[in-house]
């Protein structure tokens, strides 16, 4: 009994892809707020600020969620005009916004009160981002870049007709470096200390650029356009690799950490959410959302991550951090409370711990762990088959209709010799049932091979010409199946 192997389930289908480490890291994330709004999510900021605020732009509306408190704790409705993008300073208590009317405002989160009010720009600004705490990037759609110094509320440089076309995305580079992208195909990179207009460098595309994102490494940056990702080289003038992702427009770009390694989430109006590797550039993660979405982003510490889509549909997910080793020595001395609130029980609070020691422990280079050996426990198929129950067993499977343990359970027999045996003295009602899912699964390539194993042992047992026919014209179409499979593996 201790050496029986238990019957193992013969697999139809091969093991889904998306079942492995990191899917299930990604899908572990667990849903902390969901709110329909009445327009579209416009833009959300939550990767620049270290209390791990996340800011929504929803309309003439800003909400601010508090991920210490899973729930919003502001909400700024004072401005005129829809909120087309927003940023977070790096310390959470100032928020820049940029306005359809050209405006770009600088509000004092603590009290809820404007500090200063840009109105530099004669058409939409779609975007903006802080080069440090004092100054501030911003484009707009006349193809004009500013820095703003918000201490001294002025502009410091100014890059007209810096792209032929709408200006969609800002990235800051280095000290007062910044790179731009835009509906005319072009990506920039401007040095804003230099008298010049002209850029450092240009990268051309073949579509119109929704969004860009710069590598922590400094060397590298990615960018959206049309169903496209692109992963860039500074240093060179040509894309180094492209990756077709998704079957409508890629509208936002965020950076992510799955442990140690960088991710980058793309969101699409095809509903798609995608985790891409970028030294590979391989999609390792996805997941369809409710709607097309137009703008997501990550936590700083990356234990949060919120969407927002064309519908008004807001999402905002959140990992809960691991035990970290304090905690792991807090659980050494643990003792349950029904133990400490029992006085009678006091002195076997001692014996529970002295007895759950070990339970934490390693092993050392010298120690050696006496195995222990285990009753195996028998049921359902097993418990049939080790008492050479074998006629039980299959007609149990045949009745419950598990074609997966039908299978298993003919290829088993047969090994031991035991099919026959298994088969013998089955009444017409039984035989019947047998026959009849002969017949239905005959013709499945899949199936074929052994249920013509367990019709050629039928036909000895027992008089059933009258499907000697139907069963002649299989075996010829399996003959010729075998050809042709031969035919393509050469």
């Amino acid at each position: 009994m201790d050496n029986y192997i238990k019957l193992k389930e013969k697999l139809l289908f091969k093991k889904p892809v998306s079942d492995n480490a990191e899917n299930r890291y990604w899908n572990s994330f667990n849903q902390v707020l969901e709110k329909q709004h009445n327009q579209s999510i416009k833009a959300i900021s939550a990767s620049n600020n270290i209390k791990q605020r996340i800011a929504i732009a929803n309309g003439n509306t800003v909400e601010i969620f508090s991920t210490n408190k899973n729930q919003i704790t502001q909400t700024l409705s004072r401005f005129k005009t829809q909120v087309l993008s927003l940023q977070l300073r790096c310390d959470s208590q100032l928020l820049a916004t940029s306005h359809e009317d050209g405006l770009v405002n600088i509000m004092n989160l603590k009290t809820k009160t404007s500090l200063r009010q840009f109105k530099n720009f004669k058409k939409p600004v779609h975007t903006i981002s802080f080069n440090n705490t004092d100054q501030l990037y911003a484009a707009g759609d006349d193809g004009t870049i500013k820095l703003f110094d918000i201490p001294n509320d002025m502009v410091i440089r100014s890059i007209p007709n810096a792209h032929n076309d709408f200006i969609r995305c800002i990235a800051g580079y280095e000290e007062q470096q910044l790179l731009s992208s835009s509906y005319d195909k072009s990506i920039k990179l401007y040095d804003l200390r230099s008298s010049s207009n002209d850029p450092i460098k240009s990268y051309l595309t073949n579509y119109p650029i929704e969004s860009i994102l710069i590598l922590p490494n400094k060397l590298n940056f990615i960018s959206a356009q049309d169903q496209f990702t692109t992963l860039w080289d500074f240093r060179k003038d040509n894309f180094i690799q492209e990756l077709h992702t998704n079957q409508q427009t890629v509208t936002s770009l965020s950076l992510a950490y799955y442990h140690d390694q960088i991710r980058i989430i793309t969101g699409s109006l095809d509903h798609q959410v995608k985790f891409i590797r970028p030294d590979i550039l391989t999609v390792t993660h996805q997941l369809k959302w409710k709607s097309p979405v137009m703008t997501l982003d990550v936590s700083q510490d990356g234990f949060n991550i919120a969407i927002g889509g064309s519908d008004g549909q807001l999402q905002i997910n959140q990992l809960k951090p691991s035990k970290n080793d304090e905690d792991i020595e807090e659980e050494e001395d643990y003792i349950p409370e029904y133990l400490k609130s029992n006085p009678h029980l006091q002195r076997r609070i001692k014996n529970y711990k002295f007895y759950n020691r070990g339970i934490y422990s390693k092993l050392a280079d010298y120690d050696f762990k006496v195995p222990t050996t285990q009753i195996q426990k028998f049921s359902g198929y097993d418990k049939l088959l080790v008492t050479f129950k074998y006629k039980e067993a299959i007609l149990k499977a045949f009745k419950e209709k598990k074609t997966s343990i039908i299978l298993s359970l003919v290829e088993e027999l047969s090994e031991r010799g035991a099919l026959e045996v298994a088969l013998k003295d089955i009444d017409d009602e039984e035989l019947q049932m047998i026959l009849q899912f002969i017949l239905q699964k005959m013709s499945n390539p899949k199936y074929s091979h052994s249920m013509l194993h367990l019709l050629d042992k039928l036909v000895d047992l027992y008089n059933i010409g009258d499907i000697y026919e139907q069963v002649k014209e299989e075996l010829q179409i399996q003959r010729e199946l075998e050809i042709l499979k031969g035919m393509i593996v050469i």
